[in-house]
């Protein structure tokens, strides 16, 4: 199936989009107006097939906060006692 003919006017109007985004530079108007054509002929590639979802997982059962989660604080070592030789 052949594409629309795209017109000078589409591609000005492109052009002078894309040369608004980028800031207004000074003395790219040949490369806003090249990217603006390439854009507007070049074919639009179809998009892939999309693939079935994933059916839902099961639910996790809900876990209570608990001690479990945190390793129990420690308590603090004692030095042992030196016996005398």
């Amino acid at each position: 199936m052949p594409s629309p003919t795209v017109t000078e006017e589409q591609i000005r109007l492109r052009a002078y989009e894309l040369w608004q985004s980028a800031g207004a530079p000074h003395g790219r108007d040949q490369d806003f107006w090249f990217q603006a054509e390439a854009e507007l002929t070049t074919p639009k590639k179809k998009p892939a097939p999309r693939r079935k979802a994933a059916a839902p997982k099961a639910a996790k059962p809900a876990r209570a906060k608990a001690a479990a989660e945190k390793p129990a604080a420690r308590a603090p070592r004692r030095k042992a006692a030196r016996t005398p030789a």
